[in-house]
């Protein structure tokens, strides 16, 4: 029984939100050969090859995705997101400026930069960013009690 691009999709999402790795991967190699250049389908290969451990060959699926949509914002966000993981600061920050040349909408560019300050990157002049002193959300609250408590 044959199914069609969109039910495999759906398939191997289901399974990669499963955990189901093998499953969400034979879905996506099955689109693959039968439409290579599907964004969707590549931007998922990524989201599977992250998630196993493979960064590397996510962050090229992430490119390749983007090259074939650069208007999809989760697209931006997974690619800037393993960037950040891995610790690719600069890389990171160019990112921002290539999404802007290419097209991204301002929401994308925005959550782009939430993304990074969340992070504690500090955006320089070049980005064209605000420049921030305070520290990350996450560490302001442990600040705050910290002083609190006479620390």
């Amino acid at each position: 029984m044959e199914i069609s691009l969109t039910e495999a999709l759906k398939k191997g999402l289901q399974a990669l939100k499963a955990g189901k790795a093998q499953d969400a991967a034979q879905c996506y190699l099955t689109i693959m050969k039968a439409n290579p250049e599907d964004p969707n389908t590549i931007h998922n290969m990524g989201v599977l090859a992250f998630g196993v451990g493979k960064v590397s060959d996510a962050l090229q699926f992430f490119e390749t995705a983007l090259k074939a949509n650069p208007k999809i914002t989760q697209y931006w966000l997974s690619y800037i997101d393993t960037l950040i993981k891995i610790d690719r600061v600069d890389d990171a920050k160019t990112v921002v400026n290539l999404a802007k040349s290419t097209g991204a909408n301002q929401d994308t560019i925005d959550q782009m930069k939430q993304r990074l300050t969340r992070h504690g990157i500090v955006l320089d002049v070049n980005t064209n960013f605000k420049m921030s002193q305070e520290p990350p959300i996450g560490e302001l609250q442990d600040l705050i009690d910290l002083h609190t408590q006479g620390q």
